[in-house]
C-alpha cells in the first residue's frame, strides 16, 4: 500500500463533498435519489458477508471526474480503464477482506473528518504478513498496487454522520 496524506487540497474536498450533499437531495441528484446503489445490491456476497449495514455508492459527475482524475494520474498505475465512485457509508457498513481481484490497482481517497472510534478503519496486510490500519483523514489517498488483501471495519453507531470516500480501479 501507498499512503499519500494531503493529496488532494481543501479546495478540491469541498467540491466533492458538495457533489455528495446534492446527491442526497432527491430534488437536486441526478436521476433524483437513485443515483445511489446499495453495496448489498452491488457488490459480491463475500464482501458484504456478516454485515449488517450498507455502504452507498454513486457515480461523480463528468466535471468532477475530470477535476480529480487530473492529480490522480500523476501517481496511479497506468490502466486503460478507471472507475470512480463514491461511497456513503452508513452506520454498520464495512467490507469484508478481499484483494481487488482483476484490477491493476485499488485506491481510496478520504473525504471527511473520521474519528477512530467510530470504526470505518482501512486495514491490510502487507508482503510480510504484518497487519496495517489508518484512520481515514480528508484528502489522504491509500493505492493498492499488489492487491494486498485489506478490508474495513464496520462503521459505528456512535458515529454522528457515514464516512465519506471516492473509490477508484484500474483496469485494462
Amino acid at each position: 500500500m501507498k499512503v499519500y496524506k494531503n493529496f488532494i487540497d481543501e479546495s478540491v474536498l469541498r467540491i466533492l463533498n458538495s457533489e455528495i450533499d446534492a446527491y442526497l437531495d432527491p430534488d437536486k441528484a441526478p436521476n433524483g435519489s437513485r443515483c445511489w446503489a446499495a453495496s448489498h445490491v452491488q457488490w459480491q456476497p463475500s464482501l458484504v458477508d456478516d454485515i449488517s449495514g450498507s455502504c452507498l455508492s454513486a457515480t461523480p459527475s463528468p466535471l468532477v471526474r475530470v477535476k480529480v482524475q487530473v492529480p490522480l494520474l500523476k501517481v496511479l498505475p497506468k490502466a486503460n480503464n478507471i472507475n470512480i465512485n463514491y461511497h456513503y457509508w452508513l452506520p454498520h457498513s464495512g467490507i469484508n477482506w478481499h484483494d481487488d481481484g482483476g484490477n491493476i490497482f485499488g485506491a481510496t481517497l478520504y473525504l471527511n473528518e473520521w474519528k477512530k472510534e467510530w470504526g470505518g478503519t482501512f486495514l491490510w496486510e502487507d508482503k510480510e504478513g504484518d497487519m496495517r490500519g489508518i484512520s481515514p483523514s480528508p484528502g489522504t489517498l491509500v493505492v493498492n498496487e499488489t492487491c494486498e488483501l485489506h478490508c474495513v471495519t464496520q462503521i459505528s453507531t456512535r458515529a454522528p454522520y457515514p464516512r465519506r470516500s471516492l473509490q477508484i480501479w484500474g483496469k485494462n
